[in-house]
């Protein structure tokens, strides 16, 4: 069980670390997204998705 916990931990910072570089290539590509504050939402509001799918999936 330990094993388990352990892979859905790094799978989870390995999907964090995409999401944060897709969000900074697109406040790259797009001059309008450009403010910190629009970045951040949407990397805070993508990683919650994340660990909330990953949350309903262990139960």
């Amino acid at each position: 069980m330990l094993v388990l916990y352990v892979v859905v931990t790094v799978l989870a910072v390995l999907t964090g670390a995409i999401l944060v570089g897709a969000v900074f290539y697109a406040v790259h590509r797009r001059p309008s997204l450009n403010g910190p504050v629009t970045a951040a939402i949407a990397t805070v509001s993508a990683l919650a998705a994340v660990l909330a799918l990953a949350l309903a999936a262990a139960r």
